[in-house]
């Protein structure tokens, strides 16, 4: 189908947070939102006539998938790192296109692709006088190009995460069916990992420049052992993860295998188990649970 002229098209990207979701649209994009059309919404202009926005619609939130083919990947993504996000996934394909994904707050999945100037090479070549090769994109469709800012236009603020934020993410995606995308969401956030210690269940989370945040107590203390069995950790966790335990009846036998805390690392995707002494006893990647 060819495009009729004159379209205009706006992809709409349902978030719970609007407040988090603008703050975390503003460093990918590396903008102010192109136009407010109401105190509930905010566009953005990627390409003449191509616009994204995000819509409070908290019901719908984390469904959308969104992928732009840009002018120069790895150069538009070093931007973004500085800003301070960092892509969570890369792919190549057997053709040479490169995949950069990312997710929001929310769990929305925001893809920057780009092809090679031949399908054999890898990525960020640049597509600057040459078609996408066959199997990038749909025919006869433009892609979508992200303008990146210049250094004096990266001159916008954004907030450091707040514990109302890390709660509604929790809310929502904090259980062992949704522990990889809890994870991108935190990621997605700011925060780059997160200690939770078993002998009251609170967490501390840290984000760039030292900040952090405190979660309160979730039950009453419980005596953590001065050794360490990670066998017997194990056993633990593999009953939790059957859903033969509660969260408490599994915190109660980590103490007792010795377990302090577990260490979540947002850049790596890996979370480690660790004793009072700082061993460690376990250490798993993130989308393998």
């Amino acid at each position: 189908m060819t495009p009729p002229p004159n379209l205009d098209l706006f992809a709409g990207i349902p978030v719970a947070d609007y407040a988090a979701a603008l703050s975390w649209y503003k460093r990918l994009l590396g903008s102010e939102p192109s136009f407010f059309p109401n105190d509930r919404e905010a566009v953005w202009e990627l390409a003449p006539h191509r616009y994204v926005s995000i819509v409070p619609r908290p019901k719908h939130a984390g469904h959308a998938m969104h992928l732009s083919f840009v002018d120069d990947l790895d150069a538009l993504v070093a931007q973004i790192a500085d800003r301070g996000l960092s892509p969570f996934e890369r792919e190549t394909y057997s053709n040479g296109v490169c995949k950069i994904t990312s997710c929001d707050p929310d769990g929305n999945e925001i893809g920057l692709g780009d092809a090679p100037l031949e399908p054999t090479q890898g990525c960020g070549g640049g597509r600057s006088g040459r078609h996408l090769h066959q199997a990038a994109c749909v025919s006869n469709l433009r892609p979508f190009i992200l303008y990146p800012p210049t250094t004096s236009q990266s001159w916008y603020n954004y907030s450091m995460f707040t514990l109302e934020q890390l709660n509604k993410i929790h809310d929502r995606l904090g259980t062992m069916e949704g522990f990889s995308q809890y994870v991108r969401a935190l990621q997605a956030l700011g925060v780059e990992k997160y200690d939770s210690y078993l002998a009251d269940g609170h967490s501390e989370f840290f984000g760039k420049d030292g900040h952090k945040v405190v979660s309160p107590s979730v039950h009453d203390t419980l005596p953590i052992r001065d050794g360490s069995d990670s066998e017997k950790a194990q056993e633990h966790l593999d009953l939790h993860n059957q859903g033969k335990t509660s969260y408490l009846e599994m915190s109660k036998g980590l103490a007792d295998s010795g377990v302090e805390k577990w260490t979540v690392d947002t850049n790596t995707m890996t979370f480690a188990w660790y004793d009072k002494q700082g061993n460690e006893l376990l250490m798993e990647e993130v989308d393998s649970n």
